[in-house]
């Protein structure tokens, strides 16, 4: 195990855990597009009102610049109010995942806000910004570019460098150059929209941190890795304890940087590389310490950052720490379930766990080590594709009343109630999957060394797992999820993708055990 590992590792216990190899933030996050309402609803007459994002290696959700707030001088007429009523228009139709016909109402909210406030106000520059952030989470990055530029300026013109909402802008113009790879002037617009956040706000108000680990981000795309380390341990450093599930994903992505840096990318090694991983040790702990300690209410989200962040850096090449962090994960896990080995969470930790036990053996020397960690890995995944078995069958059930349950929820107004169970049982079908996934690796593993006859089950019973979890990815990829409602298939591209990316695993496993009845068990 690493030097800067073997405290936290001795602190849990040596309590012997896992990975998987595909884990998916989508459990812990709103979509885009319902994370674009919450900035909508907000941010059209507000005078603070920034949405956290949270810090991740995917790109980075919307985050709005303040519009102006309502002024006795501001101009009243037929022209603002349809700007009002446009605005909520499209905000509407963007929680019901109707994007097209969202577009069409910001785009008048903005020609209504010129022609009503007058085209350098900086009503205008909030509308240009609704429009543009629309565009960007539709993927028209190129035609939301020039409206964010619009918008930086004419917010610029009314108040000045200085002024938060005018880094709030910065800000989003960065994100949308992150999105498109442009990572020169993704830091130029980062690192001024840092530095007046530090000054208007403190050093460690959460848009701060939020800008300063998307400016880490960005010069670790870029390249220049000693410079992103340097920048994500000041927010690590800055940010507030106890963590948040923001929190938690910057300290473990730090750590993770950390370990690559011990091993050679940054690192001069000796002293400097024990002192990387000591480091390294210590910000790892903080998130272990953070999951023991939270009250209940704060466990889900902290579960489910510590759960990527142990994927992180299981697919880096870091299985000690995923297998430390796993374990404080099942645990927390555990605890969420009142002490139990039931529920959706413990599957999903267990599931990380049997991942994590099968990596680990790939690294080990000692065949009984190796078999006795692939039996582990067997064991944990089993128990949770048997825990996922039951909830997916509820789930299904659910499944098949939605369209029913859309019509009932939409009328009643309440279609963010019906989106959340309806994403609650797609929630179900990933963490069943990825059971599964991870269930059909370990018996791949697991049978080679098992003897003959065992061998050729255990073989057998892994192409039955995968073609099984095949046959299920593509029936699901293949439904309406929209159900009655046009629209919603955007509020759950999140959730197919995962389902995508498991299936495109299924595959490959498949693949390249496409002869796993003719092949001879190892002895």
């Amino acid at each position: 195990m690493l030097p800067g590992l073997a405290r936290l590792a001795s602190r849990l216990g040596g309590r012997s855990v896992t990975h998987r190899i595909i884990l998916h933030d989508h459990l812990n996050d709103f979509t885009p597009c319902a994370r674009y309402l919450a900035y909508l609803g907000t941010a059209v007459l507000a005078s603070s009102a920034l949405v956290q994002v949270s810090h991740s290696e995917a790109p980075p959700a919307p985050c709005a610049p303040c519009a102006p707030p309502p002024s006795a001088d501001a101009p009243s007429n037929d022209a603002t109010a349809q700007w009002r009523i446009y605005t909520d228009m499209g905000r509407n139709l963007a929680a019901q995942g109707q994007l097209e016909e969202a577009g069409r109402y910001l785009r008048r909210a903005l020609e209504m806000a010129r022609e009503g406030f007058g085209p350098r106000d900086p009503h205008v520059g909030s509308a240009s910004h609704n429009l543009a952030e629309l565009l960007r989470l539709r993927g028209e990055l190129a035609a939301a570019e020039p409206l964010y530029r619009e918008a930086v300026a004419l917010l610029i013109e009314a108040y000045g460098t200085e002024d938060v909402r005018v880094s709030a802008a910065l800000h989003t113009l960065g994100v949308l150059h992150f999105q498109r790879g442009a990572w020169a002037p993704a830091q130029a617009c980062l690192a001024q929209a840092l530095e007046v956040r530090r000054r208007g706000l403190g050093a460690a108000h959460v848009d701060t941190l939020t800008t300063g680990a998307l400016l880490a981000e960005t010069q670790h795309a870029a390249g220049l890795a000693r410079e992103a380390l340097r920048s994500l341990r000041l927010v690590v450093e800055t940010q507030p304890r106890p963590l948040q599930p923001a929190g938690l994903r910057r300290a473990g992505r730090l750590a993770e940087w950390l370990l690559r840096a011990a091993a050679g990318e940054g690192g001069s090694g000796g002293e400097a590389s024990a002192a990387l991983l000591e480091e390294a040790g210590r910000h790892l702990a903080a998130c272990a310490e953070a999951l023991s300690s939270a009250p209940p209410a704060a466990l889900p989200g902290l579960r489910r950052a510590a759960e990527e962040r142990a994927a992180s850096l299981q697919a880096h090449g870091f299985p000690d720490a995923a297998r430390a962090l796993a374990a404080a994960v099942l645990e927390a896990a555990e605890r969420e379930a009142g002490g139990r080995r039931e529920g959706l969470g413990v599957a999903r930790a267990l599931g990380l766990c049997a991942g994590v036990a099968g990596h680990c053996a790939a690294g080990l020397e000692d065949p009984g080590a190796v078999q006795a960690a692939r039996r582990e890995a067997l064991a944990l995944a089993r128990e949770a594709a048997g825990i996922t078995g039951p909830l997916l069958a509820a789930a299904e059930r659910e499944a098949a009343e939605a369209p029913g349950l859309w019509r009932r929820l939409w009328a009643r107004e309440t279609e963010l109630e019906g989106l959340a169970r309806w994403r609650r049982v797609w929630t179900t079908r990933i963490a069943a999957l990825s059971a599964s996934v991870a269930l059909g690796r370990a018996q791949l593993a697991a049978e080679g060394g098992a003897g003959a006859q065992a061998g050729e089950a255990q073989a057998g019973e892994a192409q039955a797992t995968l073609q099984g979890a095949l046959r299920t990815a593509q029936r699901w990829l293949g439904e309406d999820s929209g159900a009655t409602v046009p629209g919603t298939d955007a509020l759950l591209e999140k959730e197919r993708a995962a389902i995508r990316g498991l299936r495109a695993a299924v595959l490959d496993l498949l693949q390249g055990d496409s002869t796993l009845d003719e092949r001879p068990a190892t002895a």
